[in-house]
């Protein structure tokens, strides 16, 4: 109810029984039940009305599940768009790798078959109407990180803390009853306030210096390594060919590298 008619978009990936998946998890084929679906419809039925309230005139929303299940997908849809006059199917664009829904054409199936992955439902909807804009509160000039959104050219940007990360949103959203995840972009983490954030430099925004890397300095960023390099000291995003891949600080000639841990593998070339 504190929602109500106010997001532009909203994806709906609900629970489901996970019939899509039983190729690469036999653990979930072993759980499935008619009891266990027929729970995931009563709740996908209560998740899609609840969105339907939030969601402004002129608004999308995607719904999705990864279940083969007719009662999870197009059931879900159909008696939906009956009881909602106003809202309406719009067509996915068509692609050799998609299966259209025969009882719901605007929709389609993403089957292991076609598609190199797992098996997937997807409709986008339209709610009638024009969109209009949010009444949003001012963005507050009196940021803790006020110089450094300067700094980054992005002090149009709103400022949000959330544990120890600095997260910028262009439009300020109340987030008071939301759990939120990300709000917007993480510019850096108060632990860490000299490094900036992995998600900020593939985000393109703020007036970070690029360095563009050779196709061997690139492989080397990407597994982790650090290497000379003759460019200024400073705070770098790394690129290849233009193209962000994350973090990179010079000082006295060395890369210091700043690419996630997790994500860092050796490779051959980064072409591969």
């Amino acid at each position: 109810k504190d929602y109500e008619g106010y997001f532009d978009a909203i994806m709906l990936d609900a629970p489901c029984s996970g019939s899509a998946t039983w190729r690469k998890d036999e653990s979930s084929k072993e759980d499935f039940t008619i009891a266990k679906l027929e729970k995931c419809v009563h709740i996908q039925n209560s998740l899609i009305e609840m969105c339907y309230r939030m969601l402004k005139e002129g608004g999308y929303l995607c719904y999705s599940t990864c279940s083969f299940s007719f009662e999870e997908d197009e059931g879900v849809i159909l008696p939906f768009l009956k009881k909602h006059i106003d809202m309406k199917a719009v067509p996915i664009s068509d692609s050799v790798l998609f299966k259209r829904s025969s009882s719901l054409k605007e929709a389609i199936h993403v089957l292991p078959s076609l598609f190199p992955g797992e098996g997937q439902f997807v409709c986008l909807l339209q709610k009638d109407g024009i969109k209009k804009q949010n009444v949003t509160s001012p963005i507050n000039s009196r940021k803790k990180y006020s110089s450094l959104f300067k700094e980054l050219g992005i002090e149009q940007y709103d400022e949000k803390i959330i544990g120890s990360s600095i997260y910028a949103l262009k439009k300020p959203i109340k987030t008071g009853k939301l759990q939120i995840l990300r709000y917007g972009v993480k510019v850096l983490n108060e632990d860490n306030p000299h490094v900036y954030d992995h998600h900020l430099a593939l985000s393109e925004i703020g007036n970070i210096k690029k360095l563009n890397l050779s196709e061997k300095e690139a492989t080397a960023y990407l597994g982790g390594e650090s290497f000379k390099c003759d460019a200024p000291d400073g705070i770098y995003r790394a690129c290849f060919e233009d193209r962000p891949l994350g973090i990179a600080k010079i000082a006295k000639g060395t890369l210091k590298n700043h690419y996630p841990k997790g994500k860092r593998r050796k490779r051959d070339s980064i072409l591969l």
